[in-house]
């Protein structure tokens, strides 16, 4: 027999779910920090020291940009978990396509922006 289980963040032990909903932000800083130590290893072993220096002056500037894109996923969490609080799987649905339609726009328009600044 097999039990129907949904992983619900509105009941059980408040520790273990906040555990699991912050486990998948820790991992992604982690895995920033792995591409930034392989950024540098990489310059630093195949380029010059200006070119390792011009990786280390960004590293602010890449932190920032996913700090924002981090942050700005957070108005969404909002949405979706109060229509998840108030049972309205419909409107769940609606607006995660919602916000992937956006975030695929707005992507789509700062890689433009990014493509036209770019020498």
């Amino acid at each position: 027999m097999s039990e129907n289980r949904e992983n619900s963040i509105l009941e059980g032990p408040i520790a273990r779910r906040m555990a699991l909903f912050a486990l998948p932000l820790a991992l992604s800083s982690i895995l920033q920090q792995f591409f930034n130590s392989a950024d540098v290893a990489t310059v630093g072993h195949f380029a010059g020291s200006t070119s390792l220096a011009a990786v280390g002056a960004n590293v602010a500037n890449v932190g920032v940009f996913v700090n924002f894109i981090v942050g700005a996923s957070i108005g969404p969490n909002v949405i979706i978990a109060r229509l998840i609080g108030l049972d309205k799987k419909n409107e769940v649905n609606a607006s995660i396509h919602a916000i992937l339609g956006f975030a695929i726009v707005f992507g789509l328009a700062l890689m433009g922006f990014g493509e036209l600044i770019t020498p």
